[in-house]
């Protein structure tokens, strides 16, 4: 998963242009690079792969930071536009969720983004239950559309009918994600917290993965 994102960002780093701009780092290549470059010679085709994202690692790494930091919600509009206590039942609600429908922990911290950055754009006032509720599906919709394809075991209509026990409209979430892409400037797929500690976690690929596995539940507290 963490090679795949790096793959995935450099493909779309490709499609709009931005690896022209970025050059080739100036900086010594980071430990991650070394250690692609250090399986080149392996015997498995795998790691020969995985060893062809050397030159582009760092420069991919440094895009997402980019990203990241340029997308990241405003705490101050985000307490004002989401009250503390319905964040905390609506991320309760999708870690419940997404562990009943077998989702990754990619896809969750993907949709708590995607919620985050719109109440904290969203002009403050007050909101309905059946809106939150749809503006909850939109997010969960458009974290498994900008996610792995492995994660779309069934058509979203059906998942939205059995997320919302069937009594939210799936035309209203459609809406609902239309609105939702209209205040984030149609900038989804933004690299989460998650993203990264997977993609630095591969430099212990070969070490036990006691280390990985603690940073993975503190950053999860978080």
């Amino acid at each position: 998963p963490a090679k795949r994102s790096v793959i995935e960002h450099h493909e779309d780093c490709l499609c709009s242009g931005t690896m022209q701009e970025m050059g080739v780092p100036s900086a010594p290549p980071s430990a991650l690079s070394s250690l692609f470059a250090s399986i080149h010679d392996e015997s498995s085709i795998e790691a020969r792969m995985d060893a062809s994202l050397t030159d582009v690692v760092d420069a991919v790494m440094g895009s997402m930071h980019a990203s990241s930091q340029r997308n990241k919600p405003s705490v101050q509009g985000l307490l004002h536009g989401f009250p503390q206590a319905d964040r905390r039942e609506s991320v309760a609600w999708i870690v419940q969720a997404f562990d009943v429908m077998g989702f990754t922990d990619s896809a969750i911290f993907q949709a708590t983004l995607l919620l985050d950055r719109y109440y904290a754009r969203r002009t403050p006032g007050p909101i309905s239950a059946a809106d939150a509720q749809q503006k909850l599906l939109a997010v969960v919709c458009l974290a498994l559309k900008v996610g792995s394809r492995d994660e779309m075991q069934v058509p979203l209509q059906q998942l939205v009918g059995h997320l919302g026990r069937d009594k939210v409209r799936y035309s209203a979430v459609v809406r609902a994600e239309v609105e939702t892409l209209g205040k984030l400037k149609f900038c989804v797929g933004t690299p989460t917290a998650h993203d990264f500690l997977e993609t630095l976690s591969t430099r212990l690929m070969h070490h036990d993965q006691l280390c990985a596995s603690l940073a993975e539940y503190l950053l999860q507290l978080t």
